[in-house]
């Protein structure tokens, strides 16, 4: 390599088996898709990945700054020990409360015990730090919240960083196998995906009251819109919480 050369680092996201390169050159081959386009859960990994930076006091970056690409890389075998491909792990689709990312923003900014979470301006994330820190018997009436776009990516495009976002509080939770799941109403879980019943209900009432209770406004309901979102399943969300909860912070310092 010249002395002079640029290199990059490369922050691996997801991985399939390479077999060969038509599978990034051909169109028409299978993986074509996966491999070159960057997907919801690309997107979020990149901002968790950047948010953690900034809570351990290092710089701002915006995800602007790094190119979605696909490289072929060999690891040493038993690099990865035991571990699942991202793409291998399963997700679910949950029943949720919707808001949007700029309102609860401005909800976190007036509740004082969350505004010391404010690590970014991804409110789902920062939400999801604050619950992880909670008391145990609060955070049992917390929902554990994720991120979608208000209006979905349109068929063969990118997803856009900058579209507008949901804040979901997820209530409950299924499998995810097809889209006919939340389209088809002849799915059996097309129902229970889609109503929203007197225990959803209950668990918003009990969200609102631990708000309220750690100095934030008067929310109620109809603040809120219920609906279908689609998102890591309960394991991972269960091994990024063990993460936050390790989280070390000064007392104080606000991150934003």
């Amino acid at each position: 390599m010249p002395p002079n050369a640029s290199t990059h680092i490369l922050f691996a996201l997801r991985g399939i088996p390479y077999k060969n390169r038509d599978v990034k050159m051909d169109s028409t081959h299978r993986d074509y898709p996966a491999v070159t386009r960057q997907t919801q859960n690309d997107r979020d990994r990149l901002l968790q990945m950047l948010d953690f930076i900034k809570s351990q006091q290092g710089p701002t970056l915006r995800p602007e700054r790094f190119k979605f690409t696909w490289k072929v890389q060999e690891f040493p075998q038993g690099t990865f020990p035991g571990k699942l491909r991202p793409e291998a792990q399963p997700r679910m689709l949950y029943g949720a409360y919707k808001i949007s990312n700029d309102t609860m923003n401005e909800i976190a900014r007036a509740t004082p015990s969350l505004q010391s979470f404010s690590f970014t301006d991804q409110a789902f994330y920062n939400c999801s730090v604050w619950r992880a820190k909670l008391p145990a018997h609060k955070r049992k009436d917390v929902p554990r919240a994720w991120s979608c776009q208000q209006q979905p990516t349109p068929e063969g495009q990118d997803f856009d960083l900058n579209a507008p976002r949901d804040v979901c509080f997820l209530v409950k939770g299924v499998d995810y196998r097809a889209e006919s799941q939340t389209k088809d109403p002849s799915d059996p879980h097309y129902s229970y995906l889609h109503t929203e019943s007197s225990e959803d209900m209950d668990t918003l009432d009990r969200f609102l009251r631990v708000i309220k209770d750690e100095g934030g406004p008067s929310l109620e309901r109809k603040d809120f819109k219920y609906g279908c979102a689609l998102g890591p399943n309960l394991a991972t969300m269960q091994s990024q919480e063990r993460v936050f909860m390790a989280y070390k912070m000064r007392p104080g310092i606000r991150y934003v």
